[in-house]
């Protein structure tokens, strides 16, 4: 049994902005593949937790980029399951370069959904422990609670349509980053970038919810932006963005 995995890619054209860089919606969606691939492994994958009632959720995710990657490029994403609690099973990963050299890190946090209540279950729910490396981390920084900021600025709004949804008939976590990187599309086109992004992950959001999004600038190159139900103002997501 692995306990660090890693899949192999390499940068397609339509995964890459204006510039020719990696999107950071499609580096979640390599992350999001390999963590798949490394929990089927683990007997923990989608199948596995079909057979009784749970799927996984990300639940909070931290993420540092020092270096993005360009169209052609091939890197390596590596991920190992990196502690757990009762409720949250927590996973590291980086990016590797040819050379091995790490371009971005991250850790996440996820939790087991009961499919029918949609309540959260205890990770000793599974047949299978999970094996966890406690002693290796690729961040320090822990995943704290964003705090919400008073000066919101509305910046757009959005109906949840067919493409945003996935095998669970909810929107996928790397939509949530595409969202992002929307609200913040002057910033990009300025030849900013995304150097450390935190999104915490409050709930689920299904066909025909339409969300309204709203921007504060906590300083220079610094941003919060949260999502929330245009109906019912339930919050969706909170995160926070450094720009570089």
């Amino acid at each position: 049994m692995m306990l660090t995995w890693q899949e192999q890619y390499k940068v397609k054209s339509y995964e890459t902005d204006y510039s020719g860089c990696l999107k950071l919606g499609a580096l979640f969606n390599y992350f999001q593949d390999a963590a798949w691939n490394h929990a089927t492994h683990l007997k923990a994958g989608q199948k596995d937790l079909e057979n009784i009632g749970l799927i996984w959720v990300l639940h909070k995710i931290k993420i540092n980029v020092t270096d993005y990657p360009k169209w052609q490029d091939c890197i390596a994403l590596e991920t190992w399951p990196s502690n757990k609690d009762h409720l949250y099973a927590f996973r590291d990963f980086v990016m590797l370069d040819g050379n091995q050299n790490a371009l971005a890190a991250g850790t996440s946090s996820w939790l087991l959904l009961n499919t029918d209540s949609r309540r959260p279950q205890k990770i000793d729910t599974l047949k299978d422990p999970i094996p966890v490396i406690k002693d290796k981390q690729a961040l320090i920084d822990p995943l704290n609670k964003l705090n919400g900021h008073a000066a919101l600025t509305g910046i757009m709004e959005r109906r949840i349509s067919y493409s945003d949804i996935d095998i669970n008939e909810h929107v996928n976590n790397a939509k949530y980053i595409e969202w992002i990187e929307d609200c913040i599309s002057e910033y990009l086109f300025e030849k900013l970038r995304i150097k450390e992004l935190q999104v915490n992950f409050l709930a689920e959001v299904k066909f025909g919810q339409t969300l309204a999004f709203h921007i504060s600038e906590i300083k220079k190159n610094e941003l919060y932006i949260e999502a929330s139900d245009i109906d019912t103002r339930k919050r969706i997501f909170q995160s926070k963005l450094v720009l570089g």
